[in-house]
């Protein structure tokens, strides 16, 4: 996963989202379900139509969360790069050369990626050249560079890599096919690499999601049944 290979604080930097909050989350979801748990197990063992109910109406009203995450999971997947590319695209117009945070996990990005800027191709205004249009580049003092030096290929020449009469084109956007390109330069925008694998993961937790709902769906049932059980004062067998 991407907050695996660059780790959880170079992501959250890059994309302005906490990772650190969801996983909070996640862990306390994951204690309240066990207290729910534990409520449904202490009924069936003490024959308490009480708790029964109690663990009922929580598995109910999951049973409704995961069917509104699964219908939300469908209908916004397809956007999930979208509104990504445009978190990004924030971040990095405002923060990259000014927030050193940001700036050290977005070189990161660029390095592992082998990639330069925000999407397209070398033909593209928003791949290497988007710098331009950044805080960074009006900031350089006249250094005259027109990508940072995380945009190189490892072991370049720096200087000739980054240099304005090194890249194409000098002056104008987009690049004329078929012109001479720098080949010690990352051409190829970086967000489609970092967005491509949220597609697998977004079906990857819409098919957990609906496992877990089918199960919840089971407990439900077999926790009602049980009530009535207890309440008609007939014996079960757990």
């Amino acid at each position: 996963m991407v907050t695996k290979d660059y780790g959880t604080s170079d992501v959250s930097d890059v994309t302005g989202i906490d990772y650190m909050k969801v996983a909070h989350f996640l862990i306390g979801l994951g204690t309240a379900t066990i207290v729910i748990a534990l409520f449904g197990c202490a009924g069936a063992a003490f024959e308490n139509k009480y708790f029964l109910a109690f663990y009922f109406a929580i598995m109910l009203i999951l049973v409704i969360c995961f069917l509104a995450v699964i219908i939300v999971s469908f209908a916004f997947k397809d956007k999930l790069a979208d509104t990504a590319g445009k978190l990004v695209h924030k971040q990095l117009m405002e923060k990259y050369g000014t927030d050193k945070h940001f700036t050290k996990a977005w070189d990161e990005v660029q390095r592992k990626l082998e990639c330069c800027g925000l999407k397209g191709d070398v033909y593209s205004n928003t791949s290497w050249a988007f710098y331009r249009k950044t805080t960074w580049y009006t900031d350089q003092q006249g250094a005259n560079r027109l990508v940072p030096e995380s945009c190189c290929k490892k072991g370049s020449d720096i200087a000739k890599c980054r240099d304005t009469q090194s890249l194409i084109p000098v002056q104008e956007l987009p690049v004329t096919k078929g012109t001479a390109a720098n080949d010690l330069l990352f051409k190829d925008g970086c967000l489609e690499k970092l967005t491509d694998p949220l597609g697998t993961y977004a079906a990857h937790s819409i098919g957990i999601t609906i496992a877990t709902l089918l199960v919840t769906i089971v407990a439900t049932l077999y926790s009602c049944c049980l009530c009535m059980a207890i309440n008609r004062g007939e014996s079960y067998v757990v």
